[in-house]
């Protein structure tokens, strides 16, 4: 028989059970050209509602797409993926 593993905690009067299985995650967010994101996760997961910022490199300018993307309830991330543009372009 297998039981699912639970962590408890104990604040005061209010027992929180929280099941490990249930909790929502994203995966990595999508990359970019001339950029990066953080924090990147070592497991390659993000926790709903965590959100990553995306930066462009040095001489380059963020040209469409949103700075910032958080983990919803959905398992995706909000807005959309950001392009980097060179600045001399």
């Amino acid at each position: 028989m297998h039981f699912p593993k639970f962590s408890v905690f104990n604040t005061r009067d209010i027992l929180i059970l929280i099941d490990p299985i249930s909790v929502k995650k994203c995966s990595s967010p999508p990359p970019i050209s001339f950029g990066s994101y953080y924090p990147m996760e070592i497991s390659g997961e993000h926790e709903f509602n965590t959100s990553v910022n995306y930066t462009c490199n040095f001489g380059y300018y963020k040209f469409s797409g949103d700075g910032v993307r958080t983990c919803n309830d959905s398992k995706q991330w909000t807005g959309a993926t950001p392009v980097c543009k060179s600045k001399n372009s």
